[in-house]
């Protein structure tokens, strides 16, 4: 007997196209996982399903609105499964206005979508990225809120992206993750049955910035750092140098607790397996999840020590509150220290320290592999935006290519 489906990989994630009772492979549809063995399961229930051997599982809407789902198998409640929508449920959604419909996705309380990986008991996606959403939905509320679901176009919601892009002349990396906001709302509640329309393929993707952020030469660092009077305070200073020796993320120096800093037979290292969020000043773990410990010479261990202080569990603690540093404040007195070192350039920010750092490692001959270990990063894909930028070693290689081929052709 023939299969009544087959699957194939697009993107790294399973898809399946099912066969209809004539043999006719039908629309091909994603599992959304990368398990082969999930999706034979998801396909083979979803192959009932198509044959009428399982009953459908239909979302219900609580008091509020907030859909929650009744599961019928081992994967109906799954984001993924195919949704049935009575007329009047769908309808309650489209009489929504756009911003009530975007700011119930990305509240994270209330998010039908954080609601279904709760039920499923499985772990819920960070908070930090929901409330950087809302804030930007929030923004938007006038010209969201005047618009329903049911008669939104993306011309319009393009118009209003435009709008704000052009009024606060902000780059086309910082409005392709804006955009996205409203195409991932509209998507999920389409996919899930609860609107009408979708729209989302049609909301403008903005243009990456592929610009590499600035780095420091060999000789400015020395210039930022040899002189004390560039930084506001001591504490600025010691940050900024930590940034520069140690390639770190600064969430990952400003979660530093106390016992963090270890002192071993090899020397002084610090534990960086935890990272203070921007957004909601939360401790949580790193991308990667990982433990690691980074290397850091003694007398910046020193300098460390004697930012300690009693009343403050942080290891780097803001001097007046005591509490964890605040990169925003940090991030301001680093661009005035570098403005009185005459170090003026563009794009240039605390991140720039971590560029240098992969940029030098590179140079000095650390392996794409290598590097991943150091950096902690999740993929050579991350790591690679890190690779873009020229540095006086590259040219040298450079100009031996030139004259090596220059000899060649003499």
């Amino acid at each position: 007997m023939l299969k009544p489906f087959y699957k194939f990989k697009r993107k790294g994630y399973w898809h399946v196209k099912l066969k209809d009772e004539y043999g006719k492979p039908m629309t091909a549809r994603s599992t959304h996982t990368k398990d082969e063995n999930e999706a034979d399961e998801i396909s083979c229930i979803w192959t009932l399903e198509l044959r009428g051997k399982l009953p459908q599982f239909t979302p219900q809407l609580t008091p509020k609105g907030t859909p929650f789902f009744i599961p019928q198998g081992a994967y109906y409640a799954r984001q993924f499964t195919p949704q049935v929508q009575t007329e009047e449920q769908g309808k309650e959604y489209d009489k929504m206005d756009a911003f009530e419909l975007m700011s119930l996705y990305w509240d994270y309380a209330r998010s039908p979508y954080i609601l279904g990986f709760k039920k499923q008991g499985r772990r819920p996606p960070e908070p930090e990225a929901y409330a950087r959403a809302l804030r930007f939905i929030q923004r938007l509320e006038p010209q969201l809120s005047m618009i329903k679901v049911k008669n939104v176009k993306a011309e319009a919601i393009n118009d209003i992206l435009e709008k704000y892009r052009q009024d606060r002349n902000i780059s086309g990396t910082t409005m392709r993750g804006y955009s996205g906001y409203l195409r991932q709302a509209f998507r999920y509640f389409y996919k899930m049955d609860l609107i009408t329309q979708d729209i989302g393929d049609k909301i403008i993707n903005y243009s990456l910035d592929t610009r590499p952020k600035s780095i420091f030469t060999d000789s400015e660092l020395k210039k930022l750092f040899g002189g004390t009077e560039y930084f506001a305070n001591d504490t600025v200073k010691l940050v900024s140098k930590l940034l520069a020796v140690t390639g770190c993320r600064s969430g990952e120096l400003f979660a530093l607790q106390k016992t963090d800093l270890q002192e071993t037979d090899d020397g002084y290292f610090l534990d960086v397996s935890k990272n203070l969020t921007t957004d909601t000043r939360r401790i949580k773990c790193t991308k990667t999840r990982r433990e690691d410990m980074v290397y850091i010479p003694k007398d910046i261990a020193e300098e460390l020590k004697a930012q300690m202080q009693e009343s403050s569990d942080f290891l780097i603690p803001n001097q007046r509150t005591k509490d964890a540093m605040v990169y925003t404040t940090v991030n301001r007195s680093f661009k005035a220290a570098c403005k009185k070192a005459g170090i003026v350039k563009s794009n240039l920010t605390l991140h720039s320290f971590r560029h240098g750092f992969i940029v030098a490692a590179r140079d000095k001959g650390i392996t794409e592999e290598q590097l991943l270990q150091v950096t902690r990063h999740e993929s050579i894909k991350g790591l690679k935006t890190y690779l873009n930028h020229s540095s006086p070693e590259v040219v040298k290689k450079q100009r031996e290519i030139v004259s090596f081929i220059g000899e060649l052709l003499s």
